[in-house]
């Protein structure tokens, strides 16, 4: 019922059935039946739908922080905005399929010795001894240190602090402020803490999400394929044409057209890029032939010749003739508004940085680029005391250097009938001077002779190609190898890095990107920042059900604590953290606070309308009535990410995302059963006093 009103909606959004909407079906099922199942539990019990206000909060709680997906960047939103769209369609059709389908079906076809009206709330004072009531009294007594405990199992970020702080060299950087750096520098700065205490530290107070920061960042490009593929690229010289380089690919794409076990490829070409991607039909994805045609193709390759070729795919070696040098792999980005002058700072940077031994050379370009390009020039640097001696400005010199060097001058126009066509001038020494003489050619002006030897200095330098922009600031990227431990590279850039921010106006800046170090780059940022949204979310949407603001923060509780089975799952499995594990983490903040929204509503009515004189009693007696329905919820979701699991890696979106989800479902169980009555249930508990819950119901 509830998937045939929501395929209505699909149409009517215009949503696509593919890869990612499809996986948004297969995990909603779990969730909408989540909601029939706690309907359905409650109604056989107590034949009213005042399960209804909850089971609302909990939606809306997961449509929440499915939400936030539309404040994704494009790549991410683009990969989970059909997942989304079709969860949140899902969710919300089935608050109505329980609400109205439900109840009605339950009346219609359960047995009447099944509808068991319970209208007793009160609660007997006499808790029984169970093996969970001991757990929970001794939990209690001891209270302060589980909380130590699941602080340092979640883990403290003090891995992210930096080895050293830097002195700024301007105003802003006195009294105060340069005292506290100070004091940092001689203690969690000083060589005794980085070199000996610090990773005992990072251990033992990082958690699990150091375990996640350290071994679970970045993506290789492939952990989101849902069938084998194979991929060939061409790299072509500089100033190759888009026909030769189509050409040369085109000879790749005949060879693969003839055989028929390829199902389709894709191509894309640029002026000196070609890619392709193949993939397999179905009855030979699992056999050898694809690593018998990326052999065939590896040889095709070399025989080609005309470029470059990287081979790669199939959780196999890859291969690859490029002859060229890497660019570098270590990054450092910088922005500003006047092109000049951040050029002026990039140069400064990259001879800061040429002063250490260890690093050979530094490339300065527009964009990043894997491999080093000859994007060379040369550069005339004026001695501005020469040209002062010789009477002559910059505008004068140009002037005798035009009609020697000059290229593409425009004169004037010709007009023709219909049309004018533009006359320019060539100066023929342009093509015929070499580097000494354009040097120490004699240039007449006035009543002087010069020679441009003797006015400045002439030099080959590394040039960018274009210039970019991003976020209306000019760009500049430095990219360079450091020999060497990541450790000392990471020490030393950073110290170059900070001493050219601390000399900044204000409107530039300096990022450095460590690529073995460094987890939380600007989009990794930005991903946690959304992540802390959801939270928001749900804060208030159930500060709204509870009437209360304290509350909502006990629930929040079991979200870390989902978290850190979640991070023990990724660590373990070795998962990269793409947009599946983003969209585990975000699907967890929305359901593992759904069993506490429930497990609080019932032991607020309990303790609220309980002559009791024993909240653990009310929390007893609470758990028995929503525990069966909650481990049913949490094993029908887990059970319906096992088929994802089965699949394996294959599976890609679905395994990641699986792998998240059920890992942190099943460590929810314990935040929700033994750490959020400890900050539910009041610690005294000889007092005739109810509960401290208000639930409006």
């Amino acid at each position: 019922v509830n998937l045939a009103i929501a395929v209505i909606f699909y149409w009517l959004f215009d949503l696509e059935i593919q890869v990612y909407s499809l996986a948004g079906i297969a995990v909603s099922l779990s969730l909408i039946i989540d909601n029939h199942i706690m309907m359905a539990s409650h109604y056989k019990r107590e034949r009213s739908l005042r399960i209804f206000l909850p089971m609302l909060a909990a939606t809306l709680t997961t449509v929440g922080a499915l939400a936030v997906v539309f404040l994704l960047d494009e790549r991410q939103r683009l990969n989970l905005l059909d997942f989304s769209a079709v969860m949140i369609i899902n969710l919300v059709v089935s608050l109505f399929v329980a609400l109205f389908f439900v109840p009605a079906f339950v009346e219609r076809y359960s047995p009447e010795s099944l509808l068991n009206v319970d209208d007793n709330v009160d609660v007997d004072d006499n808790i029984s001894s169970t093996l969970y009531t001991k757990t929970l009294r001794f939990l209690r007594a001891h209270r302060g240190w589980v909380i130590a405990l699941l602080i340092l199992a979640f883990g403290l970020p003090v891995y992210l602090l930096p080895e050293q702080l830097y002195f700024r060299t301007d105003q802003r950087d006195e009294g105060v402020r340069y005292e506290m750096r100070k004091l940092y520098n001689k203690t969690l700065g000083s060589k005794t803490y980085n070199k000996h205490i610090r990773p005992i530290v990072d251990k033992a107070l990082g958690g699990t999400l150091r375990l996640f920061a350290e071994t679970v960042r970045g993506n290789n490009g492939r952990s989101n394929e849902v069938e084998p593929a194979l991929y060939v690229a061409a790299s072509m010289p500089q100033g190759t044409t888009l026909e030769q380089t189509n050409s040369l690919v085109r000879m790749m794409e005949t060879f693969l057209s003839q055989e028929e076990e390829v199902r389709t490829f894709h191509t894309t070409v640029s002026a000196r890029r070609g890619h392709i991607t193949i993939y397999f039909r179905d009855a030979y994805q699992h056999t050898d032939y694809p690593h018998r045609l990326k052999a065939t193709l590896i040889s095709r390759g070399v025989q080609l010749g005309g470029g470059s070729w990287h081979i790669y795919g199939l959780e196999s070696q890859d291969f690859s003739n490029d002859m060229r040098d890497g660019a570098g792999s270590y990054r450092i980005t910088m922005h500003g508004y006047n092109y000049d002058a951040l050029s002026e700072y990039a140069d400064s940077l990259r001879a800061r940085l040429l002063t250490n031994q260890r690093i050979a050379e530094v490339q300065v370009n527009s964009t990043f680029t894997w491999w080093k390009e000859d994007y060379t020039s040369y550069f005339f640097s004026l001695d501005h005391e020469a040209m002062h001696r010789a009477g002559l400005s910059n505008t004068a010199l140009h002037s005798l250097i035009a009609p020697m060097l000059g290229r593409d001058m425009q004169a004037t126009r010709l007009w023709t009938a219909d049309s004018y066509e533009n006359v320019m001038l060539r100066a023929r020494e342009a093509d015929e001077l070499d580097i000494w003489n354009v040097m120490h050619t004699p240039l007449s002006f006035g009543d002087g002779i010069v020679k441009l030897a003797s006015l400045g200095t002439l030099d080959r330098m590394q040039t960018t190609p274009t210039i970019a922009k991003e976020d209306q600031q000019y760009r500049l990227c430095l990219q360079f190898d450091y020999i060497g431990s990541s450790k000392a590279a990471r020490r030393n850039i950073n110290k170059q890095v900070e001493r050219l921010r601390a000399e900044f106006p204000i409107g530039y800046t300096v990022q450095f990107e460590d690529p073995y170090g460094s987890w939380l780059t600007k989009e990794a940022n930005r991903t946690y920042l959304l992540l802390g949204l959801v939270i928001v979310i749900i804060f208030f949407i159930t500060g709204v059900l509870f009437n209360s603001l304290s509350i909502p923060g006990k629930v929040l509780i079991v979200i870390p604590v989902s978290f850190i089975g979640a991070f023990i799952a990724f660590h373990v499995l070795n998962r990269p953290f793409d947009h599946s594990c983003l969209a585990a983490l975000v699907l967890l903040c929305g359901i593992s606070v759904n069993a506490a929204i429930y497990l609080l509503d019932e032991y607020g009515r309990l303790a609220a309308a309980s002559r009791s004189s024993h909240p653990l009693a009310a929390w007893q007696v609470a758990c028995s009535h929503k525990l069966m329905p909650i481990l049913s919820t949490i094993l029908s979701t887990v059970l319906g990410f096992i088929p994802f699991l089965i699949e394996g890696r294959t599976a890609g979106f679905w395994y990641s995302l699986a792998v998240g989800t059920i890992g942190g479902l099943l460590m929810s169980l314990i935040g929700l059963l033994l750490i959020l009555p400890l900050f539910v249930i009041p610690k005294a508990t000889n007092t005739k006093k109810k509960a401290n819950l208000n639930i409006q119901g």
